[in-house]
């Protein structure tokens, strides 16, 4: 995910980063090939590979879209890849297993593999599979970074912020051939990832036209932004006197910026239990721009990004508008421990 703020010769601050879908999704623009397999019944077994053992991407939807950095890469596409459980649900020995989705961050993409990426595979992937939950990772468009890619009619015309939705209620709709558990669908999100916490945090977007809800049960979260808003991470984290100039250039870099959205914001009594883990120690705040930023010659003192008091920020919104949820967020975690027991959390909140 992009950072919230960067320096140009001007200082130009810079965030970070519908229709019901048919089974079987249209013609996609661009000339590529198939980028995805159809997924042409709701209750047929999904399989997870071929008979090759290469895993199978398929499509949740029509769209795609180029990155803005993709350096000549391939199209992205709405899509996901499936990693079914190893072991019997939770629930029960005959019932479905839950369900987590993982959303990527940016410079990733929605593939976990084993071999590339041993390391966040068996952090995300293994410790479920293992535990008797099945694994999506999920490719979808970023409100701030994607700000660029439009939404064609009839699909909503702002910026992009519901693909996380609208895959939900896609995966709730094939639940059986997931096997999976509509009951008991949870979401983790990787910095860019964190969209998937904007998004439960949102009014559940079930309705007559699409029954499914985009409600989950818990979420977990990794180096996660929990507002989108230049003029709202300003007035948090850095001091007045340089306040000003940060809105401005943000404002100015970023037209759509009143779009963009702040799960700070959306926190109320029905919100979902969060968990946070940043990489970062914890640090005082509001502080000058500089120690975003960067003087000369000399690195930030806080990553822009991946700064905990994005959490603690949020989790004083828990405290004052939903006090009985819980919500947590810790600091100085590694990348090798950033998902030690994010299973044993969403397992508290399984619904039987």
């Amino acid at each position: 995910m992009n950072a919230p703020f960067r320096r140009t010769a001007a200082f130009a601050p810079i965030a970070a980063c519908c229709a019901a879908l048919a089974f079987v999704p249209a013609a996609r623009a661009g000339g590529d090939d198939p980028p995805c397999a159809e997924v042409t019944s709701p209750t047929a077994p999904l399989p997870p590979t071929r008979a090759d053992g290469t895993r199978i991407s398929y499509c949740w939807g029509e769209r795609s879209w180029r990155e803005p950095d993709d350096n000549g890469q391939p199209r992205l596409h709405q899509s996901f890849y499936f990693y079914p459980a190893a072991a019997p649900s939770p629930l029960g020995a005959h019932s479905a297993h839950p369900l987590v989705m993982y959303f990527h961050p940016d410079g990733s993409r929605s593939l976990i593999d084993r071999d590339a990426n041993a390391s966040l595979y068996d952090q995300v992937v293994q410790q479920a599979n293992d535990a008797g939950w099945s694994v999506v990772s999920v490719e979808f468009r970023h409100p701030v970074v994607d700000a660029g890619v439009p939404n064609e009619p009839p699909l909503d015309r702002r910026v992009p912020h519901w693909d996380v939705a609208y895959a939900t209620q896609f995966l709730r709709r094939i639940a059986v051939a997931l096997d999976a558990d509509t009951d008991n669908v949870f979401s983790v999100g990787f910095s860019r990832g964190s969209l998937s916490l904007w998004t439960a945090l949102q009014p559940d977007m079930a309705s007559p036209r699409e029954p499914q809800s985009t409600r989950v049960n818990a979420v977990f979260g990794y180096q996660a932004q929990t507002t989108y808003r230049g003029d709202q991470f300003a007035a948090l984290f850095v001091v007045p006197a340089d306040q000003a100039e940060v809105i401005a250039g943000f404002d100015e870099q970023y037209p759509q910026h009143a779009q963009f959205g702040s799960a700070l914001d959306a926190v109320a009594s029905g919100s979902p239990p969060v968990m946070l883990r940043y990489e970062d120690p914890f640090g005082p705040y509001p502080v000058p721009a500089v120690y975003f930023l960067g003087a000369p010659g000399q690195p930030p003192v806080y990553s822009r990004v991946h700064f905990p008091g994005y959490g603690q920020e949020l989790c004083d919104r828990y405290r004052a508008r939903a006090p009985r949820t819980p919500c947590s967020v810790q600091a100085s975690v590694p990348f090798e421990r950033a998902f030690d027991g994010y299973v044993d959390f969403f397992a508290r909140y399984l619904k039987r």
